[in-house]
């Protein structure tokens, strides 16, 4: 197994991996015989953890976490633990796909709005012909889903015999499912929360231009087309940075960003 060292943000530790490195990592995973969550934390993630304990242990609990967000690299240099790389989860997504299909792997498209998961899964076939690709929009509403719908959806993903599940319900819920019911998948080796990779892939949401995306400026792109997004995006623009300095302020002495490879961990 791969050792990669930790970064420590706002009391979440996000693995210090760039692209390359983190599907070695995922590779690694899919020879386990159990399922690994992958999350792809993002400033609105670490905001959302700071008063939502449960979801702060799923991610700290995940066995790999990765920097999805131009904020947390940022955040990481001003305090001397840089992050190597942003790695989205879009991105991450699409070399998963390759990756799968490659290796003959099968993948599992759950949530995403009415139609969404569908629509990504024709993309993706038309994209890789000998790929097998599911879908299910799984429970309508994942905050009060039924053990009915919990147990339905389990056995759609069972019944596919796919290895990759990739769940869009949206923060938190997304990896509060994946953390709940792992233990009911029998065929998955890795389940990533993708958010609204399915939007993209879909066609749904286009993404940013390239030079918005270098920038670090997707957010302002979201926001031009999408302005009900406002609220999440003043989430991840100004609250996390007002987050970061606080803690920072509050105890210069252990600042809340800092670096630790597994080793040291295990050590103390």
């Amino acid at each position: 197994m791969i050792v990669n060292e930790k970064v420590e943000i706002l009391g979440v530790e996000i693995d210090n991996v760039n692209l390359i490195s983190s599907l070695e990592i995922v590779s690694e995973f899919l020879k386990l015989y159990k399922p690994s969550h992958v999350v792809t934390v993002n400033p609105e993630f670490l905001v959302e953890a700071n008063h939502n304990i449960k979801f702060k242990r799923v991610l700290n609990k995940a066995d790999l976490k990765l920097p999805d967000g131009f904020g947390l690299v940022i955040a990481s240099n001003l305090f001397k633990t840089p992050l190597k790389a942003r790695v989205t989860g879009i991105d991450f997504v699409y070399h998963l796909l390759s990756l799968s299909d490659k290796n003959g792997y099968k993948i599992f498209f759950l949530g995403g709005a009415e139609g969404v998961a569908e629509k990504a899964t024709y993309k993706i076939r038309e994209m890789y012909p000998n790929l097998k690709v599911f879908f299910s929009e799984g429970s309508t509403n994942v905050r009060k889903e039924s053990e009915e719908e919990k147990e339905k959806t389990v056995n759609e993903i069972n019944k596919s015999g796919a290895e990759i599940l990739l769940v869009a319900y949206g923060s938190p819920w997304q990896d509060l499912w994946i953390s709940e019911n792992a233990k009911y998948l029998k065929s998955v080796r890795v389940a990533v929360g993708v958010g609204g990779s399915l939007d993209f892939i879909s066609g749904k949401v286009r993404r940013a231009p390239l030079i918005f995306q270098k920038l670090g400026l997707e957010w302002l792109f979201r926001l031009i087309i999408e302005p009900r997004r406002i609220k999440r995006i003043f989430r991840a623009v100004v609250v996390f940075p007002i987050m970061v300095i606080l803690n920072a302020v509050k105890d210069p002495a252990k600042p809340r960003l800092e670096w630790r490879s597994e080793n040291e961990k295990a050590t103390g």
